[in-house]
C-alpha cells in the first residue's frame, strides 16, 4: 500500500518493468520506520507483473520466486531450483548437502555423509542430478562439513552467479 512505503519492480538490468506478463526483482522504499529505514531494499523475491488496480499501478499477479532459488543452465536460462533433494531420498548416510553455482551451467554438489556412506551411491546421485539439471556440467564432492546459517540451518543452494 502507498502509504506504507514506494514498491518497484526491477529488472536484470535496474530498470522499472510495469508491464503486465513481465517479471521483476521487487524493490522497496519504507515510510513507517524512524529508526532504520529501508531505502530501496532489495528483497530479492521475483514476481510477474499485474495489470494496474484502480489506483494501483505496480502490482504483482503472483509471486515467482528469489532469486537465489534460481540456477542458470549453460545457455543463461534461469531454472528453478526445485526437486534438488530427490536424488537423496533412498540414500542413506547422507548428513547435509549443497549446491553451489559460482558460473552458469555448472553446479558444485558439497556432500557432507557420514562414514559408512556407501561410495558406490555416488554415480546414482550424480545420474539422479542430471536428470534434475539437464543443461549442466556437475561436480560432487565429499566435505568434511556444511556451515549453517546464524539460525542453524543448511542453506540448500549458495548462488554466486549473476547473468
Amino acid at each position: 500500500h502507498p502509504l506504507y512505503g514506494y514498491t518497484e519492480f526491477l529488472d536484470k538490468h535496474n530498470n522499472i518493468v510495469l508491464d503486465p506478463g513481465a517479471t521483476g526483482e521487487v524493490v522497496v522504499t519504507g515510510f513507517r520506520h524512524n529508526y532504520f529505514p529501508l531505502i530501496r531494499y532489495r528483497t530479492n523475491d521475483i514476481v510477474e507483473i499485474g495489470e494496474p488496480v484502480g489506483n494501483f499501478r505496480r502490482t504483482a499477479k503472483r509471486i515467482i520466486g528469489r532469486e537465489q532459488d534460481f540456477v542458470y543452465d549453460l545457455n543463461g536460462n534461469s531454472i528453478l531450483f526445485t526437486n534438488n533433494d530427490e536424488p537423496f531420498w533412498e540414500i542413506s548416510g547422507i548428513i547435509a548437502y549443497q549446491y553451489i553455482q559460482n558460473e552458469k551451467g555448472y553446479l558444485i554438489l558439497n556432500l557432507q555423509v557420514e562414514r559408512d556412506f556407501n561410495m558406490q551411491n555416488l554415480k546414482f546421485i550424480y545420474d539422479e542430478v542430471r536428470k534434475i539439471f539437464i543443461n549442466f556440467r556437475l561436480d560432487i564432492k565429499i566435505v568434511h562439513s556444511i556451515e549453517k546459517t546464524s539460525r542453524g540451518k543448511f542453506k540448500y543452494l549458495i548462488q554466486n552467479c549473476r547473468i
